[in-house]
């Protein structure tokens, strides 16, 4: 007798799990942040535009991201954020999506081929013997945090204390001419009050004139754009030729600096307005006046009148 079949009950379907766009945008972010670089920076901020829950997802994310470093893993040590007075979270994403637009970068961008640029190789050597060229080469050794308040701005502070000497940073941007700076103030940002254009400037031997290196940190830079000027600054400036005929434009320690402490470097020289490097903001005839707080504050921001 032929054994009767017996049959098995077909499983039910399991309902299908519905994922939310935003709670997949989540995982993904967590899991791939380390990957997206360049463009991809900016078609992920265009995805606030698709919902509401998309939007929060992604403030929340761009804020857990520059809260731990705003370089966006650029810098060797990171960069992090911190906000020092209690600024309500429309405030502080306010600034944290502008770090977010801000393109960063740690060398100069120069719109020349290196070979039209780059030092010989017996003048590299020699450049390399220098100890504040050894300390650029081997980079930033010391912690530091870039800082919010709604009174004063973005500052940039010590994390740590840093002996007198230590390289703090380089100033980054775009490298431009005169008749192109000349032509940003112009029309954008004399109109906007906003800049951060450094104007380095080098005499030549015979003092005869003087060599000009403009550095427009606006459109993308480092976290160094966010030094303040201080009439008594805690860093120096140098405009240090490491590897190009193009200085660098960078920062030292100009003495201890104690943990928490603002790092700061004077925008221009303390004897006069013309040979100076500026990167403040001025109209033409119009001097703004400095809060840095110095003792011998000198009651405003240096002027360039050739700007």
């Amino acid at each position: 007798m032929a054994e009767q079949e017996t049959k098995r009950p077909r499983p039910r379907p399991r309902p299908a799990t519905r994922v939310s766009l935003a709670s997949a945008l989540r995982v993904l972010l967590k899991r791939c942040s380390d990957y997206v670089s360049g463009e991809e920076w900016r078609v992920v901020g265009r995805l606030c535009l698709l919902n509401r829950d998309v939007n929060a997802v992604i403030r929340e994310w761009i804020g857990q991201l520059l809260l731990a470093d705003c370089s966006r893993g650029h810098e060797i040590r990171p960069v992090p954020v911190r906000f020092l007075s209690n600024e309500n979270e429309q405030v502080a994403m306010v600034q944290l999506t502008r770090l977010w637009k801000f393109q960063y970068v740690t060398r100069v961008q120069i719109p020349l081929p290196p070979a039209k640029h780059a030092l010989p190789p017996e003048v590299l050597c020699r450049q390399r013997q220098s100890e504040d060229v050894q300390r650029v080469l081997r980079g930033r050794q010391v912690d530091v945090y870039a800082a919010y308040d709604e009174a004063t701005g973005w500052g940039v502070y010590a994390a740590q204390d840093i002996a007198a000497g230590e390289y703090i940073g380089e100033y980054t941007g775009e490298l431009i001419s005169a008749n192109e700076m000349r032509h940003r103030h112009a029309t954008l940002y004399d109109r906007s009050h906003s800049n951060y254009v450094f104007v380095l400037r080098e005499l030549r031997v015979d003092a005869s004139s003087a060599v000009r290196t403009n550095v427009d940190a606006t459109p993308e830079g480092c976290f160094t754009r966010f030094m303040n000027h201080s009439c008594a600054p805690t860093t120096r400036m140098e405009g240090l030729r490491v590897d190009s005929y193009v200085p660098r434009i960078v920062f030292f320690a100009q003495r201890a600096v104690t943990k928490d402490e603002e790092l700061t470097f004077a925008y221009g020289s303390a004897s006069t307005d013309t040979e100076r490097a500026s990167s403040s903001t001025n109209e033409p005839h119009q001097r703004r006046p400095c809060g840095c707080g110095a003792r011998h504050c000198r009651g405003v921001l240096p002027f360039d009148s050739e700007l």
